[in-house]
């Protein structure tokens, strides 16, 4: 399975459309999780929190154990981050359609940030188990809460 991932990052990286790539599972896949006329009810549910995020005022003193940000202070907003750090609505729903198609058991994500993208990966199936590993403990408390607002406890 994940040499089948890993050929369809390589061939959707290197092709300009998906009518390039000549494998038929990959094109399936490729067809199934870009078709941009689906529409889940999870999408309004969690673009709703998204729109919380962008909005929120609240202040928090982060904790970088990165390389560090250019674009943001120690001492920041919620929106702040949820405007630099947040994924794409596209890349989210894509990851979505991606996990609904190949139905993964188990998922593991590396720095949850605001909790947003665990978010949709978690809501395609509540048989998934989603781990996910934030070190900063604000950020961490703020998905936690993104996760107990979609019922993804």
């Amino acid at each position: 399975m994940l040499h089948k991932l890993i050929s369809l990052i390589k061939y959707y990286t290197r092709s300009k459309t998906i009518f390039n790539v000549h494998s038929p599972y990959l094109y399936q896949v490729l067809r199934f999780s870009d078709d941009r006329k689906r529409y889940y009810y999870d999408f309004e549910r969690i673009e709703k929190i998204r729109d919380e995020l962008l909005n929120s005022d609240t202040e928090i003193l982060r904790k970088d154990y990165g390389a560090g940000s250019k674009t943001l202070d120690i001492h920041t907003t919620i929106a702040k981050i949820a405007s630099t750090s947040l994924s794409s609505y596209n890349q989210l729903a894509f990851l979505y359609r991606l996990c609904l198609l190949l139905q993964p058991g188990r998922i593991l994500e590396l720095g949850t940030s605001l909790g947003l993208s665990a978010s949709y990966l978690a809501s395609h199936n509540s048989d998934c188990v989603v781990t996910t590993v934030e070190a900063d403990s604000e950020i961490y408390n703020i998905a936690l809460n993104t996760f107990s607002k979609l019922k993804l406890d």
